[in-house]
């Protein structure tokens, strides 16, 4: 979503700091004031819907979401005209909305009209251009087309290096999208070294202890036991949970049961199903903790532990 001037806006503060409702209130009080000064079509009314619609996506409410974001993008089209960068947040704010509903074709569509936009304003070569590449390829990700993925986050990447080098954390994430895109296409070895560069350059920027690093480890680790590379998938899952561990103790958390479950998942297939086993009962404490004994999530780990039970009953 984008990013408005806090500094300017208590609300949006709010918003950040996870006070939603108290971001809405304060957000509709502003709305009615400026209404009433401005009138109802205002640019400083059009600001309050775009403010609105990123509280309701912040809440999940994707249906109120839409409907601030298409008040929002009317406004401002009548304010500034249809060629207008502002007109362009709005398109890319309302793409992100219906992608959530679903309605991918719609997405697609908004994305591409903030794509023109920018680059007729900003250049091919601008980080606005690659920030809407990068968005056409998550939504190409989401609908299971890879290829069209994988040829927008190649867009992307190479206007980011370009922009902002090869050592910059808009780089790794891309790299690591690129990545998980590859994955996919059964490109393992390009997969491999996306995530490891992607790895690297989050080592110089965050250091070695941040949680983004951890993700990164478990993309390794999946490229690894994909490619039946089992020894060092499971040290890219320890090294992971090492990570996750340190930054949120041993409390249940929904990240440490996905780093259990995927080490558990590398020592099934390598055969060391007491090691596994203990993962996945770990994993499925945390998880009885978080969520109901009915998620999918939790009937799928134990699954997992009634399956290598198995396994270690016809080992005896």
């Amino acid at each position: 979503m984008q990013k408005n001037n806090q500094r300017k806006n208590p609300a949006l503060r709010m918003m950040e700091n996870g006070d939603y409702e108290g971001a809405k209130q304060a957000l509709m009080q502003s709305l009615a004031i400026n209404q009433e000064i401005f009138g109802p079509n205002s640019s400083e009314a059009g600001e309050d819907h775009r403010n609105l619609g990123a509280v309701y996506y912040r809440m999940l409410d994707f249906d109120q979401a839409k409907e601030h974001f298409e008040t929002a993008l009317s406004i401002d089209l009548e304010c500034f005209g249809s060629k207008d960068p502002q007109v362009a947040v709005d398109l890319a704010n309302l793409a992100n909305t219906l992608q959530e509903l679903g309605e991918w074709e719609p997405a697609e569509s908004l994305f591409r009209q903030a794509l023109a936009i920018d680059q007729h304003r900003y250049g091919e070569g601008s980080l606005e251009t690659s920030n809407h590449l990068s968005a056409l390829g998550g939504l190409a990700y989401r609908r299971g087309d890879n290829d069209q993925a994988q040829s927008f986050y190649e867009s992307a990447l190479a206007i980011v290096r370009k922009q902002l080098g090869d050592r910059h954390s808009e780089t790794a994430i891309l790299l690591s999208s690129l990545g998980m895109v590859n994955q996919l296409l059964d490109a393992n070895d390009a997969a491999l070294s996306n995530f490891q560069e992607a790895l690297q350059i989050a080592q110089a920027v965050f250091g070695d202890q941040h949680r983004y690093l951890a993700s990164l480890h478990n993309h390794i680790g999946g490229v690894h036991q994909q490619t039946q590379k089992f020894t060092a998938a499971i040290q890219a899952y320890q090294t992971a949970l090492e990570i996750d561990q340190n930054a949120l103790g041993n409390q249940p958390h929904p990240s440490l049961a996905r780093d259990l479950n995927n080490l558990g998942s590398a020592y099934e297939q390598d055969g060391q199903y007491e090691e596994a086993l203990s993962c996945y009962r770990q994993a499925a404490q945390m998880l009885e903790h978080l969520l109901t004994a009915r998620h999918p999530h939790v009937k799928g780990i134990k699954q997992n532990i009634q399956r290598v039970e198995g396994l270690l009953s016809k080992k005896e």
